[in-house]
């Protein structure tokens, strides 16, 4: 005889697509980090190293607020480095960081329409948890801002 399986609940998919939302985000975080601290001998160095700060804080403070809902709702958050990798939605980076500033610059935004299209899947199923669906809103007005940024700093179109 064959066990029946039950669908998730909807709190259980909630915790499922808040742990995958947080794994990206830690693996963004670290992207961000790999070219915060070895981008170089690039015009404008100042300004760059203190934008990809800027992203990774940003992510830092958005992965704590995720890890809370996902206990809220009774979860555990993901914790470990190999559990971030099996649930992210992002790759690892895996280019030279020190000086191509460019490559630097198309990782963090196709890893931010990835880290925004997730956020919106949320929003879009998250209206029985007024608090999630009100801080995917923010989210997603943060990552929309992002993302206009890193396309208009490689004056590219979507």
């Amino acid at each position: 005889m064959a066990l029946k399986r039950t669908p998730p609940t909807d709190r259980e998919k909630l915790i499922e697509g808040l742990n995958v939302l947080l794994a990206s985000l830690k693996v963004q975080t670290n992207n961000l980090y790999a070219v915060h601290w070895n981008l170089e001998k690039t015009p404008s160095f100042i300004t760059f190293h203190n934008y990809f700060g800027d992203l990774y804080e940003l992510n830092e403070k958005h992965q704590d607020m995720i890890a809370e809902f996902v206990r809220i709702y009774n979860g555990i958050p993901l914790f470990t480095m190999t559990e971030f990798l099996e649930k992210s939605t992002i790759m690892e980076a895996e280019f030279d960081a020190t000086n191509d500033l460019q490559m630097a610059l198309s990782k963090a935004k196709v890893d931010t329409r990835v880290i925004l299209a997730t956020v919106r899947e949320i929003f879009r199923e998250t209206e029985k948890f007024p608090d999630v669906n009100d801080y995917m809103a923010e989210m997603v007005a943060d990552y929309g801002k992002r993302n206009w940024f890193l396309r208009s700093s490689m004056d590219e179109q979507d």
